[in-house]
């Protein structure tokens, strides 16, 4: 299952699959529900999956792609109060433009299908 989540992973970066390819790759049972390719500073590419063999609905964002340059950026960064201690306040924003882009897809496919999980 990871091996699958994966290969999402790298086409919403840019992986040479196609949207259709993956989706026949991982089967019948999942479907791809919303995708953001580009990826920018901010406002990571990512997809919004439904799995019915497990039930449920996963979020796949890009991550790091640049391990040293982002430790150094990471420490850099300014911090934003969050949950009673802080975090990186671009991640943070990052994750906020996520979470608007894709909340009312993501609240669709759970009130549809709800049976799922996130």
């Amino acid at each position: 299952a990871l091996s699958g989540w994966l290969r999402v992973a790298a086409t919403v970066t840019g992986g040479d699959q196609s949207k259709r390819a993956l989706a026949e790759e991982l089967g019948p049972h999942v479907t791809l529900i919303k995708v953001r390719k580009a990826h920018r500073v901010r406002a990571p590419a990512y997809a919004l999956v439904r799995d019915d063999r497990t039930r449920s609905v996963a979020l796949v964002v890009h991550g790091s792609s640049a391990l040293d340059r982002d430790v150094f950026n990471d420490m850099a960064a300014p911090r934003a109060a969050f949950f009673g201690g802080f975090a990186n306040a671009e991640m943070l924003d990052a994750a906020r433009s996520v979470l608007d882009d894709v909340r009312p897809s993501l609240e669709a496919a759970l009130d549809k299908h709800d049976d799922h999980t996130l």
